[in-house]
């Protein structure tokens, strides 16, 4: 009713004022609310990754203690029979439940904990393997061990080859 005495070229050039005067508000109105997400989202990642720094943190710290609640003669290592004996205390293969660690077969979990296969186990082997093996296996994990293994079969196929190659040498 206000627009009909102007000429049609006008109520247009207003409509279009209108419509872009509103597109710029409802812009800003989303802009905003997209800043306040976006922030709320990098306190929330930061957030997170402090917890995980902190529950990696109280793992260590956990494992460490059940390190030393395994080394009976405190002589800073845990031999097979130490990881044996401590195995058959109820509290140690509940910790080891709670960690995320399986307990089917110690003289295996025992072999993995031994880097240096030196027939104990040291602080530094029983925190790294612990890490390790805690929880299910990765698909890295099984990427690598797929690659190790096709590797060795590779090898050994070869040096098969050069074993026969030095039979019929030596014939």
């Amino acid at each position: 009713v206000l627009l009909d005495p102007l000429h049609v070229s006008y109520k247009i050039m207003f409509i279009f004022y209108i419509s872009f005067v509103l597109f710029a508000m409802v812009n800003v109105v989303t802009g905003v609310f997209v800043d306040g997400a976006v922030q709320s989202s990098n306190k929330d990642r930061e957030h997170l990754i402090s917890e995980e720094l902190r529950h990696q943190e109280e793992y260590i710290e956990s494992m460490h203690a059940l390190f030393h609640d395994m080394d009976h003669d405190q002589s800073g290592t845990i031999t097979i029979e130490e990881f044996k004996h401590a195995i058959k205390d109820e509290r140690v293969v509940a910790y080891f439940q709670v960690l995320g660690l399986a307990l089917e077969d110690v003289e295996t979990l025992f072999i993995l904990l031994d880097r240096d296969q030196q027939g104990s186990i040291d602080i530094e082997e029983f925190l790294f393997g612990c890490t390790r093996l805690k929880g299910e296996a990765k698909s890295l994990d099984m990427a690598r061990l797929t690659y190790e293994s096709e590797w060795l079969v590779h090898n050994v196929d070869e040096l098969r080859q050069a074993m026969m190659a030095l039979s019929q040498g030596i014939d």
